[in-house]
């Protein structure tokens, strides 16, 4: 059976030394392998990776922990290549507050929302699916693709949701993947 990585970070330093031979025997495996991002340089080396390797495509985007860094011009550049498939991994992430006031724990919930919305419209734009990273978030998570619907049906990476959520995800046209 062929298989498509769906979220495979070939861009982590992980994988520095032995880099081009994880890749080669992956597609060997694989229909595709998509290569996940979380900030504009991983963003910019999956893009790198995907030009290199035929059955590497690539995901551009801005994790929810990297929202600070959000860049939309850098982001709408790699747009224009071919070979990325989606934009993501994208979302909200309540997990890591620990040590913050509830004013810096909403000040960071809000900018996360706000950099979420202005991603799905982004992805909306150039007609491309989102990946959805959503941790300790689901309901802000699902009020936001209510208030801003995707163009393109996108993927909840690694779901930990209820099966409430997922029914309306579903209504939603999402497809969910599980892992960790």
């Amino acid at each position: 059976m062929k298989l498509i990585d769906s979220h495979a970070h070939l861009n982590d330093e992980a994988y520095k030394e032995d880099f081009d031979e994880v890749v080669e025997r992956t597609s060997s495996q694989l229909v595709a392998c998509i290569c996940a991002s979380f900030n504009l340089s991983s963003s910019k080396d999956a893009v790198k990776i995907a030009d290199k390797y035929e059955k590497v495509f690539a995901t551009v985007g801005f994790h929810p922990e990297n929202a600070e860094e959000f860049d939309e011009q850098g982001l709408m550049k790699l747009l224009k290549n071919k070979k990325v498939v989606a934009v993501g991994e994208i979302g909200l992430d309540y997990h890591f507050f620990d040590g913050l006031s509830p004013q810096q724990i909403e000040e960071k919930k809000s900018f996360q929302r706000e950099v979420f919305a202005k991603q799905i419209e982004i992805a909306n734009k150039n007609k491309l699916p989102i990946v959805v990273h959503s941790r300790d978030a689901m309901g802000d998570t699902i009020e936001i693709l209510k208030k801003h619907p995707v163009a393109v049906p996108g993927l909840l990476h690694c779901y930990s949701g209820s099966i409430e959520s997922a029914r309306e995800l579903i209504k939603m046209g999402f497809s969910f993947s599980f892992g960790g």
